[in-house]
């Protein structure tokens, strides 16, 4: 009986004392999505963080080593940050989880080019679509069971409990632009990067000075 028990507790203790599961995103709002998700069981690293432009980023060797030593490395994809899919693939990393797989796309405005940002043929910023950004979490939290299975129940139960939550967000975000009058749902930014948003939720954004 004592052998069982010390067996348990040792099991226990190792379970306790495990290391977090190392996740190295491109850029911060996709390490946001990792930390909601992960929760305790992972350690979650962003190359470029909130105060940095991700589109152009020029990689440090510290951050090849952060990729090389990661457990899971998570870029959005659609051609928004190429970049750290090359990174990955010089630190030796066989598999970049592709945050933005299985969205609805939307075309890429022939302006975006003329300003330095050319991502090619496809919008890349669907994450601002909350429809999308469900999309994204859900990936997420597959390529967080597929390296730590011992922890899917955990990832499970936290994709469940932020999905509703974005859920949540999209319903009030209608209701609140539901009582605005058509014509008067216009925003003028100087970042053009919000049309998933735009085409969501009926709002009309107008660039002045195209991807900033």
């Amino acid at each position: 009986m004592k052998y069982v028990l010390a067996c348990l507790l040792l099991a226990l203790s190792s379970t306790l004392s495990a290391a977090p599961l190392k996740v190295v995103t491109s850029f911060s709002i996709l390490a946001d999505f990792a930390r909601e998700i992960g929760g305790e069981r992972v350690e979650v690293t962003a190359l470029v963080g909130h105060d940095a432009d991700a589109h152009a980023w020029q990689p440090r060797p510290s951050d090849a080593r952060t990729v090389m030593e990661a457990d899971v490395v998570i870029a959005n994809g659609l051609g928004f940050d190429t970049w750290m899919e090359r990174l990955a693939a010089s630190a030796g990393q066989r598999e970049v989880v592709i945050a933005a797989q299985g969205v609805k796309t939307l075309e890429q405005h022939d302006d975006h080019a003329h300003h330095g940002h050319d991502h090619g043929p496809v919008d890349p910023h669907a994450w601002q679509s909350v429809a999308n950004a469900r999309i994204y979490a859900r990936n997420i939290a597959t390529a967080l069971i597929a390296a730590d299975a011992a922890g899917e129940a955990h990832y499970r139960q936290q994709l469940a409990r932020y999905d509703h939550a974005l859920a949540t967000l999209d319903a009030d975000i209608r209701q609140g632009f539901a009582a605005l009058p058509e014509e008067a749902r216009k925003v003028v930014t100087s970042h053009d990067a919000f049309a998933y948003f735009g085409a969501a939720y009926g709002i009309r954004f107008m660039s002045a000075a195209g991807v900033g």
